[in-house]
């Protein structure tokens, strides 16, 4: 039987009635793409099962989570090698805080809760904390720079100086609303209450 001259629709139920390998299909959706692969000529062999997709999306996200708290580890070390400097240039006139005290507390921050939001372990709070630095970090990026003609204006580095930050905190904010996954020590001992 030539699978170009069935139908999408006869085709989606003809696979569902007949292929044992096809048993999971369970929507329009699902029989639509079955359709679309055989008037294109490839076989039918098997769906990924919603289960099959669900593992496809936390690896995504812990892959996320780990490369964003793996790249979030280096600020904490540059805080600290210079400390001094860092709360006399950018803590006390931009953020408006107590210059040392601020500084060691953003890079302890910076450099164990990365640690365990990379391992999944208190990753609400972990998160929540490391979006607390990464906003300080935008009131500093918006206090010195402004918003350079966000969203339309072309800067001279390419980016906006506030960019990264953002893109951080969003990350985090996202993690401290959702968990740390499927993948992650909370799930494993049982301390995240989604899971």
């Amino acid at each position: 039987m030539a699978f170009s001259m069935v139908s999408p629709i006869r085709l989606g139920v003809f696979a569902v009635k007949t292929s044992s390998r096809i048993s999971n299909l369970t929507s329009i959706k699902n029989m639509k793409r079955v359709s679309a692969n055989s008037r294109r000529g490839l076989s039918v062999r098997a769906i990924a099962t919603s289960s099959d997709n669900d593992d496809l999306k936390e690896a995504g996200l812990t892959l996320l989570r780990v490369a964003t708290g793996v790249l979030m580890i280096h600020n904490g070390f540059d805080k600290l090698a210079d400390p001094e400097g860092f709360a006399k240039f950018v803590v006390e006139p931009y953020l408006g805080l107590p210059g040392l005290p601020a500084t060691y507390l953003a890079a302890y921050v910076e450099l164990i809760c990365s640690v365990t939001f990379i391992i999944g372990f208190f990753t609400r709070p972990s998160a929540l904390a490391l979006c607390g630095t990464m906003g300080g970090a935008l009131v500093f990026h918006l206090n010195k720079t402004g918003l350079e003609g966000f969203p339309f204006g072309v800067v001279e580095a390419h980016q906006y100086a506030f960019e990264a930050a953002a893109l951080y905190a969003a990350i985090f904010l996202f993690f401290a609303m959702a968990g740390g996954g499927k993948y992650s020590l909370d799930t494993v001992i049982g301390d995240d209450s989604d899971e």
